[in-house]
């Protein structure tokens, strides 16, 4: 396949695997198996445990962060080899870079904290306290400031990338698990689960020129990611306790769609002419139609063992 074919990468947590996903042809088209960070000892089997994966394609590589051995591996975006790993910190989650690409910034559940990572040598150079459970990670527009979802204290933690400082935190909905910004930069949204309250989760809008909440938008069952669509007109919200996808007009602040998905949907890519959705409890991708303002599923593709995070590369 060649290095220009439409493709989606699929982080299978359940089996230390990312799967490379032909769009053309529907299937898998290749499956790279990831190993445990070099130096670590045990007499059991280690779990590498592939969660977030990012794309740098300036340096032609696919980034994934792995929550169970604590390490990012490296993998070439052409060969699809991996090329190399490192330390990120305790029970990684997330992981974005600094605009210029020289940093790393990945969340460290376990630690409350966040790792900043020198992207030249591959070495931590600080570690940033925030609030409790830190899971989702967004950088803004301008690369002035990193944002964290800080799923046990239900707040957001503002950090300054120049002075790799903590400024500010801020109570948002509980349990807090994924956050992204709009482009322009005036808005945060944040995913509120809720987990185990009973209750619908809800997308927080929080305005960043005084970081208060304009509106709380209801959505599914414990919704896990969010992510804004390539035209800045739309949400997308996968909910795992429901499993669905919702997508939200960012125009009305309103619920726009709600799409019936597979078991358990994490992961959201979006395409040319399609949105992609990993259900982690039933090993599968569905394929949207991205024919805005209609939506619909067209069909569903095999993906490896608890699919959790995706990427589209055109």
């Amino acid at each position: 396949m060649e290095g220009t074919s439409r493709r989606l990468f699929v982080s299978n947590m359940g089996e230390d695997s990312i799967s490379v996903i032909d769009i053309e042809n529907n299937k898998e088209y290749k499956k790279i198996h990831l190993s445990p960070l070099e130096g670590a000892h045990s007499k059991k089997k280690l779990l590498v445990g592939p969660h977030s994966i990012k794309v740098d394609t300036k340096k032609e590589s696919i980034y994934s962060v792995n929550c169970y051995d604590n390490s990012v591996s490296i993998i070439d975006l052409k060969s699809y080899t991996l090329i190399d790993s490192f330390f990120a910190g305790i029970h990684p989650k997330d992981i974005v870079f600094s605009i210029d690409g020289e940093y790393a910034y990945i969340t460290n559940c376990d630690s409350d904290s966040i790792s900043i990572i020198d992207m030249s040598n591959l070495r931590l150079i600080a570690q940033v306290p925030v609030g409790m459970m830190p899971h989702g990670i967004a950088i803004s527009p301008d690369g002035e400031y990193i944002y964290t979802a800080d799923m046990g204290s239900g707040s957001i933690s503002i950090i300054e990338t120049w002075s790799h400082c903590r400024i500010s935190s801020i109570k948002v909905g509980e349990c807090p698990m994924d956050i992204v910004t709009s482009k322009d930069g005036r808005f945060l949204y944040v995913v509120c689960s809720f987990f185990g309250d009973g209750r619908l989760g809800a997308v927080a809008i929080i305005s960043t020129k005084n970081y208060k909440t304009i509106k709380f938008i209801e959505v599914g069952n414990t919704p896990a990611q969010v992510a804004l669509s390539d035209d800045n007109c739309y949400l997308y919200v996968t909910n795992i306790g429901s499993g669905d996808l919702y997508i939200i007009e960012l125009d009305s602040f309103a619920t726009h769609h709600i799409i019936k998905t597979g078991n358990m949907p994490r992961g959201i890519a979006e395409g040319e002419d399609a949105i992609y959705i990993a259900n982690s409890g039933s090993n599968s991708i569905s394929v949207i139609q991205n024919d805005k303002p209609n939506f619909s599923i067209i069909k569903n593709i095999e993906a490896g063992i608890e699919p959790t995070s995706m990427i589209y590369v055109g």
